[in-house]
């Protein structure tokens, strides 16, 4: 049972917000602009919000190219102009309330990377150019290809995790072809691998542990559900394979340090009880 000021503390709100994030915060002032008396409670479940608004929408942006055109298949015309309308009245809404400095806003532009299969969306790009018009006054939507041009004649790295997947393959041969292709590094070894720039240290023994724990758990599982690995998968599986890859059983592959540190952690908390 609730005491009087627990209810009038707790319960006794016109409005309740859960989130403080951009959307939750954004809404309590404006419920208090609108209603300066009314009694809003807005609820964190954090120190501090840590959701969307600090992670993949904390950006000032109104729709990519491809979000748009995802939208007007589902949507006519007019509703997707008013989407994108409410979006850009909302930013400039919440810019003169906090302040371009405070955000630390910048009006860079931005950037769309397309894959192959996005391609197509080119071809509709001066739909939305000329449907986004009455709002923005311009064309909205450019192709800038030739920003990738000069990314690349610097050997930009699109995909660093790829690459890094292929300093490890190059380094798994060369230890098989010293050791034998009918075995596989141990768990706890580890290497260096020749760079660009300078030498890399790693942990040859856990990657392959990884790409072990990959197949079991991710990729077998897509292939029981879906009848297929998946394009990527098959090509990773297939190129180690190529070199005599052991795949094995994961949980027979415990790092002996790792077991050690238990055993002790395992003496000692007998002894405390003791």
């Amino acid at each position: 049972m609730l005491s009087f000021w627990e209810k009038d503390e707790f319960l006794n709100y016109d409005h309740i917000i859960v989130g403080a994030g951009i959307v939750g915060l954004s809404t309590a002032i404006s419920i208090k602009e609108n209603y300066p008396k009314a009694r809003v409670l807005v609820l964190e479940r954090g120190t501090f919000p840590t959701g969307a608004s600090t992670k993949n929408a904390g950006f000032a942006c109104f729709g990519s190219l491809t979000e748009i055109l995802s939208d007007l298949k589902l949507m006519p015309e007019q509703e997707v102009f008013d989407l994108v309308k409410l979006r850009w009245e909302g930013l400039q809404l919440l810019r003169e309330r906090v302040g371009d400095e405070a955000l630390d806003y910048h009006n860079l532009g931005g950037y769309e990377l397309m894959r192959s299969a996005d391609m197509p969306a080119l071809e509709e790009m001066n739909r939305v150019n000329a449907l986004l018009m009455p709002l923005f006054g311009q064309r909205v939507y450019q192709d800038r290809s030739e920003e990738i041009e000069k990314l690349e004649s610097v050997a930009f790295q699109w995909d660093p995790l790829s690459i890094a997947w292929e300093h490890h393959f190059v380094a798994l041969v060369i230890w098989k072809e010293k050791n034998g292709y009918n075995k596989d590094p141990p768990i706890d070894y580890k290497t260096f691998i020749p760079c660009d720039k300078e030498d890399k240290h790693i942990s040859l023994g856990g990657w392959c542990f990884y790409q072990r724990w990959r197949k079991k758990h991710k990729w077998d599982k897509r292939k029981q559900e879906e009848g297929h690995y998946g394009r990527e998968a098959a090509e990773i599986i297939r190129r180690l394979e190529s070199v005599g890859f052991l795949w094995g059983e994961t949980r027979k592959l415990l790092h002996p340090r790792k077991k050690a540190d238990e055993t002790t952690m395992h003496k000692n908390k007998k002894k405390l009880i003791l």
